[in-house]
């Protein structure tokens, strides 16, 4: 079976990508390469190696956006000078983004982002390890 060509991925993934994108190629190759060391390197990983990468190249873009473009403003106005913090969407483009992979990789890639719901309950006994066993019978 043949390996993932790194570059071609890369390529193919690149034309995904919005305009915003802050990562270079050695950085999104990077990326690329720890995930098929998670994944698996094999041709049949192809789809989960590109929509894992896509994911994580957008929560990377995200938190770059949303720390850069955050901070302090000053304004004076006349004699007065006011400082104040401002806050920014600028990872809400990506939050998007990466929402929508939900939809585009089962389409593109034939992978689906595995998701979980619902909750376990557990109904066995859990004795009450203050009260001594005689006293505990019949109340668990």
């Amino acid at each position: 079976m043949a390996n993932i060509n790194c570059a071609t991925l890369l390529e193919d993934i690149k034309m995904l990508l919005p305009s915003g994108n802050s990562l270079t190629d050695d950085q999104m190759l990077i990326v690329i390469k720890r995930i098929m060391g998670q994944v698996g390197s094999d041709e049949q990983f192809y789809g989960e190696v590109a929509c894992k990468a896509l994911r994580t190249i957008a929560d990377i873009n995200s938190s770059k956006a949303n720390v850069e473009q955050g901070g302090l403003k000053r304004e004076k106005v006349g004699d007065h000078e006011v400082e104040y913090a401002v806050t920014s969407s600028g990872g809400a483009s990506w939050d998007d983004f990466k929402r929508s992979l939900n939809d585009l990789c089962p389409v593109m890639y034939g992978y689906s982002f595995k998701t979980t719901t619902g909750m376990v309950i557990n109904t066995t006994a859990i004795p009450n390890p203050l009260c001594p066993p005689s006293y505990s019978a019949g109340y668990l």
